[in-house]
């Protein structure tokens, strides 16, 4: 299912550019940096989250006096 969303997000806002490049080569080219684009974009996301976790984690054991081991569970 997801894999079907994503093709289909690709055909909705990649395809209608595709037909003003002139050869086969620079359409690979234009849709490999697309999608790398779009994968930075969710790594950068994800580390954000993993900071604030890294963030609220800490917090958590300062304010309550908890051993490191300690895990904290979302």
């Amino acid at each position: 299912q997801e894999i079907r969303q994503d093709w289909q997000w690709l055909f909705e806002n990649v395809s209608p550019t595709l037909h003003s490049f002139d050869t086969e080569e620079e359409i690979t080219e234009f849709v490999c940096c697309k999608i790398n684009s779009i994968i930075a974009t969710e790594q950068e996301n994800l580390t954000e989250d993993e900071d604030t976790y890294k963030n609220v984690d800490y917090d958590f054991h300062q304010r309550f006096s908890m051993p490191k081991d300690e895990k904290l569970v979302c």
